[in-house]
């Protein structure tokens, strides 16, 4: 098994699992154990390594998708979950020799022991933290030095944590990721940073979440020419200050920023916006073109087929 891991800051919007279908469909999401509003992507790449010319070129490619979603990532990919995770921790980016990785692991500083984790984080990481302090006291430094010790002693002073911990360096902890399932719709949320009465940056962001929400669609081998949006004066409140639904003149095109803006320009913004959604009407046909934001044209550059 091989498997790519992304660990993306502060991704924005909160869900976007979807869009990385195309790296494969056993695909585990979650927030970092230490900060919440971080996240943590895994995905097994073993079926699909072949659509790509190795895995450089998937990490590559995975790397960009996660830049429309996170200004910050890091990544790995590696036998196991919890060995990804820890490389990805480690390193910005970072490859392992499938048949070498157990020499590779033994160089991580014990620090890395925080991210030994996988699917699920420590249940006690408390635990952990003080484990790498009684470990540095007496004097270790990295995994290798770890790896010598026999597992009684692991068992012995953390109990289950410990045989877990002793597991883990030793590839022995089996994770299997789950098979992710298409969702029947997809709802794309956006919260601001600040609430804002500006049309302009308003509509900066919608481009944004366009982006995204196209992204999502294409991983889920769909695509619409219908969107709805909606916008909330208070992001906590179920109630939506008003809303649009866009068509693209073109059915066989995602609608475009063109194809809001003279919309939005109606609305009193007197109350400043801070959130909006989007989401849409799904169609029957299999292949679509997706027009370069700001034009309004039928000139799409990409087509995206099922």
């Amino acid at each position: 098994m091989r498997v790519l891991a992304l660990h993306l800051e502060k991704p924005q919007p909160d869900s976007f699992t979807e869009a990385f279908f195309r790296f494969g469909h056993q695909i585990h999401t979650r927030p970092c154990s230490r900060n919440q509003k971080n996240h943590w992507l895994f995905i097994d790449i073993t079926s699909s390594l072949h659509l790509f010319s190795g895995e450089a070129s998937l990490l590559e490619s995975a790397e960009k998708m996660a830049s429309h979603f996170s200004s910050k990532t890091s990544s790995a990919i590696a036998n196991t979950v919890f060995t990804a995770q820890a490389f990805a921790f480690s390193y910005q980016r970072f490859i392992s020799t499938a048949d070498k990785e157990k020499e590779e692991l033994q160089k991580l500083p014990l620090t890395s022991l925080i991210a030994l984790e996988g699917l699920e984080p420590w249940a006690n990481g408390e635990t952990i933290y003080k484990s790498i302090s009684l470990f540095h006291l007496l004097g270790l430094k990295n995994f290798a030095e770890l790896m010598s010790l026999k597992p009684a002693i692991f068992v012995d002073r953390w109990q289950e944590a410990g045989k877990l911990l002793w597991q883990r360096l030793h590839g022995k902890d089996r994770q299997t990721i789950p098979t992710l399932s298409f969702k029947n719709t997809i709802t794309h949320k956006t919260t601001l940073s600040q609430p804002t009465h500006e049309a302009s940056f308003l509509l900066y962001r919608i481009e944004k979440a366009l982006d995204a929400y196209a992204l999502r669609l294409q991983g889920q081998r769909e695509h619409t020419h219908s969107l709805e949006l909606r916008f909330f004066n208070d992001k906590n409140s179920g109630k939506s200050a008003f809303s649009l639904r866009i068509e693209s003149s073109d059915t066989q095109a995602f609608p475009t920023i063109r194809d809001i803006e003279t919309q939005i320009s109606k609305f009193d913004l007197t109350q400043p916006i801070e959130s909006f959604e989007v989401s849409h009407q799904p169609v029957v046909e299999t292949t679509w073109k997706r027009l370069p934001l700001f034009q309004g044209t039928t000139q799409g550059k990409t087509i995206l087929a099922s």
